[in-house]
């Protein structure tokens, strides 16, 4: 005789109504197998915390068109070009008026939070601060502002 059909757990049980956390990467290797497995598929690995990467892979290409944060272009008085970028943006004080007024700094070593580029690059810019950036129309990758987010809070060295 067979037995009666379980019942199917009920749908609090089955479904979550808070979203996975990402995993954790235990080690550099473990880092560098997950950076070899999304470039194998095409997929963009986060820069390093380091300014050399950052520079590489956000500044260069996002930020110093001819018209933009290059030294021809010289938006907001910032420089982001290679050799250029550190001297332009750490214990620099934010031009934008509302930051100025604002005592804000481009880039506060140790302190993402209060650190102008930081806000600039996040989505909810508060209102007055000017544009949102990279004046793209697109929003930087989050593994992109948490790498510079790290890198500022590590001391934002110039490597």
């Amino acid at each position: 005789m067979r037995s009666p059909p379980r019942p199917l757990p009920s749908r609090s049980l089955r479904f979550s109504r808070f979203p996975a956390r990402a995993p954790r990467i235990a080690s550099p290797a473990a880092a560098l197998a997950l950076a070899l497995a999304l470039a194998s598929c095409g997929a963009t690995p986060p820069p390093a915390p380091k300014l050399s990467a950052i520079q590489a892979a956000v500044f260069t290409p996002s930020c110093t068109f001819s018209s933009c944060h290059s030294s021809a272009g010289n938006a907001g008085g910032l420089v982001l070009e290679a050799g250029a970028s550190w001297a332009n943006l750490v214990n620099v004080a934010a031009q934008q008026t509302e930051a100025a007024q604002g005592g804000l700094l481009r880039v506060k070593p140790g302190d993402p939070a209060d650190s102008f580029l930081i806000k600039k690059l996040q989505p909810g810019l508060p209102l007055g601060y000017g544009d949102h950036m990279p004046d793209t129309g697109q929003q930087l990758e989050q593994g992109d502002l948490d790498a510079i987010s790290t890198w500022i809070s590590m001391g934002a060295n110039d490597d």
